[in-house]
This record gives structure tokens, C-alpha cells and sequence, in this order.
């Protein structure tokens, strides 16, 4: 048929295949290695305590600045669905490899499968896989501001504008996102000067363009925010914003990412094998990067704009914590990491004789090595989500066949579970996963227990309020009561069937 006689859907499907088969091998890699790494998560119902709790919601909405995460239910249910947000999640962080590769044209097929292959198997992917009720909204908010990128750097108004927009979406599903974008931008100037595309005046403008499309994207989410909270009548959450001084913010964003490589912060370099391997291949990058500048030194505008990109990408990787309190960072806010992998590429690609071929071997082989840590940090990470799903699973069985047992237990009772029962778990040294955000230490007594037991076990007794629980708690019956499992661990007192788990 010829492309004239198609209609629009034809035209668009027609497109759709030929992206296919440009970037096939990307493709490839990054559905084969990210089923390899997450495949288990896809077909098992995995718990922590926030998936217990939304496993009908999408968590955090517009008192966490989320004002635009509520409207993605129409793109994707309010219930936590593991295999299809999974494999979607998935195609949309693949859409983004994809995407990256065309924005820094990284030729390679070599480079561009391991850096789809990289992205997938990030555990940064894996802790957000462990609240798989969020996973398909952060993996399209991601989607969105990498396409903000591109748009942005489109000759067309039109386009730019679009940019703006998308990005004004993103940061109202999940603001983190927005260290990838100018991550990006940064990057994108780091290779115009090292491949000497545009004079260094020119990349500088470029970059002053590119503040320019995010600034009215922040100014456009953050007066939406306001009055979506004016609204609602609600503040943001109280423990969201960093008190720190503006020089003790900065001064933190660089350290996490050498703590990052160096001593495993978020679980992002997992072991020492991968911690090897990082510092060998970020050694070889900046001895190489220093070199440059070396034989550049007399180029002093390009030299010095390049190492002020260069000083200036872990801040822009990282500014989140320029805002956002450190106790409220974790492993899936920092998505932004992986621009380290593709800094690595662009560099690799931008090398010439005679390290261009060691130095291309090197990033290969070193990146073929850390997807291989990360698919098994993976599946040991979803090892034990199921094991402690079993534990709190069995746990609470038994407790309810207890409950029922118990002499007075009627339709007029209420369910009170108290205390923490520590001698009640068991957690294996073996799956230790370090900072990683996801796993729960014990999920037993985790604060949506009560849900737990709702929805997992399909009993619906109601439970106490907390002002009944402040009662029975400091009722003399029930502090002579043992812990469970022991002997009447499970009483009726008065209107309650208590349950002391410690």
C-alpha cells in the first residue's frame, strides 16, 4: 500500500514498527533483562506496609505535591495490579532508553543495549517495583519528563511549549524526576563540547535556554500546588522541606553521591563487586575527562564550561536535596543516578585513539557486570518480600483462628491487636539489602496491619479505635497478659478480643 493511501492509524502504526526496528537492540536487551530482574515481582503479589495500605490508591497526593498523580486512574486503575503496571512500567522505562539514545545519538549498539540493560536492572527500579501501586504513574511521570527534553530542544515554538507542559505534568505525579531532566540538559552540553559540535558561547546559550523551559514548568506546578492545597484546604506534609542552611543542602547532594559509590548508600551499588567496578570505571572516565582538559588548556572558554557542567551534574542529579528533607529521600527518589551510566556512554563514545577501544571495552564489560549484580540483588529483594509476606501471612492466621476460638468472641466484639512482637520473625542475614527503600524489617507489626488483615486475609472484624486502644492499653488486665504466641496472649476483655503480640 502506498503511504499516501494510509489512513492516520496506519501512518502512525507504520512508525511505530520502524521504531522498533531502529532501536531494536535496546529493545531487546532491556525486556529480557528487566523480566530477568523483575519477572518474580510481576507474577507475586510482593508487600511492604504503603502497598498493604494503597493497594486501592496511588499514596500520596497533593499535600505531597502530587496534585496530578490522582488523574493517572484513568490511564491506569486505582488497584495494584502486578503484572500489567509491571510490564507497562517497564515499556515506559524502556520508551525512555529509547529516548535517551536518540537525544545523545549514541551510535554504538554495543552501548546503546548496555545502557537499555543498565536502566532496567537499576535497583532504583527495584525499590520502586516494591510499591508496585505507584510504579506505573512514576515510570509515565519519568516518561513525560525525558520527552520534555526533547521537546525542549526542538526548533520549534510550538514543540517547546509542549515541553513545558509535559514537564509541568511530571513534577505533578512525582517531582524527583526533574534532577533527570536537567541531568540531561547538562549531559547533553558536556558532549557538545567534547565532540566540538557548537562553539562554546553556543552551548552556554543552550544551557541558559534550557533553565529557561524548566523555570516556567516549576513556576506553572508550584502555583497549581498552591491552589490545589487552598482547595483542599490541606499543607504539604510537615516533614517534606529540608531546615538545613543552603550550603549544608549542596554540600549533601555531593555526598550522597560518593556515598553512594563508595560507601552503598540506597543500595544502588550493592556489593563490592559493583563497588569495584564503579570506581574503575568513574576513575577511567574523569582520567580521561582530565586529560582532555589538559590538551584543551588552550581553549579556555570550552575547558572551563566543560568542567563547570561537570562540577555543576551531581547537584542537578541530586537537587532534590536542595528542598526536600533527608529522612524523606530514599532509593526511589533517586532515579537520577543512572545519568552516571549515561555520562559514562557519551564519554565512551566521544573517545578517540589510542583509549577509544580499551576504554569502550572497559564501560562494556563493566556495565555487562553490574546488570548481572543488579538481577540478582533483585530477585534476592523479591525473596524477601515473599518470605516475610509468608511470615506475616501465617502469623496472622493463626492469630485469627485464635481470636475466633475465644471464649465470648460475637458479632457485638472488637479486634484489638497490640504491642510489637519481635520474637515473632525471622530475617535471614543472607538477605540483607542494605538502604534500599521497599523491603520492610518486619512486616508483621508494620502501622497497616489492620488492613493486612482486612484485605489479605478477608477478615473483617472491626477493630478498635485508638481511643479504645489508649484504654486497654493502660488496663491492668491486659499488662498482666503474656506475649503471643504463649497461652492467653488472646483474651476477651470487656468488648474486645485483645491480642498481645509483645
Amino acid at each position: 500500500m502506498e503511504h499516501d493511501q494510509m489512513s492516520l492509524t496506519e501512518r502512525g502504526l507504520l512508525r511505530a514498527v520502524q521504531a522498533i526496528r531502529t532501536y531494536r537492540v535496546p529493545l531487546l536487551t532491556a525486556l529480557i533483562s528487566g523480566l530477568l530482574a523483575h519477572g518474580f515481582a510481576f507474577t507475586n503479589k510482593l508487600l511492604n506496609a504503603d502497598e498493604i495500605g494503597a493497594l486501592y490508591a496511588k499514596g500520596g497526593g497533593t499535600d505531597y505535591g502530587r496534585w496530578a498523580i490522582d488523574s493517572t486512574k484513568y490511564l491506569f486503575p486505582d488497584a495494584s495490579m502486578p503484572w500489567i503496571y509491571g510490564i507497562l512500567s517497564m515499556l515506559m522505562f524502556t520508551a525512555v532508553v529509547c529516548l535517551t539514545i536518540r537525544f545523545f545519538r549514541i551510535r554504538s549498539p554495543f552501548l546503546q543495549g548496555a545502557l537499555a540493560a543498565v536502566f532496567l536492572c537499576f535497583p532504583g527500579l527495584t525499590a520502586l517495583y516494591c510499591y508496585m501501586f505507584t510504579s506505573a504513574p512514576f515510570a509515565f511521570s519519568l516518561l513525560l519528563a525525558v520527552l520534555s527534553v526533547l521537546l525542549g530542544c526542538s526548533d520549534r515554538w510550538p514543540l517547546r511549549v509542549l515541553g513545558i507542559l509535559l514537564l509541568t505534568i511530571s513534577l505533578g505525579i512525582y517531582q524527583a524526576y526533574i534532577a533527570v531532566a536537567a541531568s540531561y540538559y547538562l549531559i547533553r552540553m558536556i558532549q557538545m563540547l567534547l565532540r566540538d559540535e557548537r562553539e562554546p558561547r553556543e552551548v552556554f546559550l543552550f544551557g541558559l535556554r534550557a533553565l529557561a523551559r524548566m523555570l516556567p514548568a516549576l513556576l506553572i506546578y508550584y502555583g497549581i500546588s498552591r491552589i490545589a492545597l487552598n482547595a483542599l484546604d490541606v499543607e504539604y506534609a510537615y516533614y517534606g522541606f529540608s531546615e538545613n542552611s543552603i550550603l549544608r543542602r549542596v554540600a549533601l547532594a555531593y555526598n550522597a553521591l560518593l556515598k553512594t559509590v563508595t560507601h552503598g548508600y540506597f543500595a544502588y551499588v550493592p556489593n563490592m563487586l559493583s563497588r569495584l567496578i564503579h570506581l574503575l570505571i568513574g576513575l577511567f572516565t574523569a582520567g580521561w575527562l582530565g586529560l582532555w582538559l589538559l590538551r584543551h588548556r588552550r581553549e579556555p572558554a570550552r575547558a572551563g564550561l566543560l568542567l563547570l557542567c561537570l562540577v555543576l551534574l551531581p547537584l542537578s542529579m541530586n537537587c532534590v536535596f536542595l528542598l526536600a528533607n533527608v529522612e524523606v529521600i530514599h532509593s526511589v527518589v533517586l532515579y537520577s543516578f543512572v545519568c552516571v551510566y549515561v555520562l559514562v556512554a557519551v564519554v565512551a563514545e566521544c573517545m578517540e585513539a589510542p583509549v577509544a577501544k580499551p576504554g569502550r571495552d572497559l564501560v562494556l564489560c563493566g556495565m555487562l557486570l553490574i546488570c548481572i549484580v543488579n538481577i540478582y540483588f533483585a530477585n534476592k529483594t523479591y525473596l524477601k518480600l515473599y518470605l516475610q509476606y509468608e511470615n506475616a501471612y501465617a502469623t496472622y492466621s493463626s492469630i485469627i483462628t485464635q481470636v475466633k476460638m475465644t471464649e465470648g468472641f460475637d458479632e457485638n466484639c472488637k479486634l484489638a491487636v497490640l504491642g510489637k512482637g519481635s520474637n515473632l520473625l525471622y530475617i535471614p542475614e543472607e538477605l540483607d539489602t542494605g538502604d534500599l527503600a521497599g523491603p520492610e524489617q518486619d512486616l508483621v507489626n508494620v502501622y497497616t496491619r489492620e488492613r493486612l488483615i482486612r484485605r489479605f486475609l478477608g477478615f473483617d472484624m472491626p477493630f478498635a479505635s485508638d481511643e479504645e486502644t489508649s484504654m486497654l492499653w493502660a488496663d491492668p488486665r491486659y499488662a498482666a497478659m503474656p506475649a503471643y504466641p504463649y497461652p492467653g496472649s488472646v483474651q476477651k476483655i470487656d468488648d474486645f478480643i485483645v491480642v498481645k503480640l509483645g
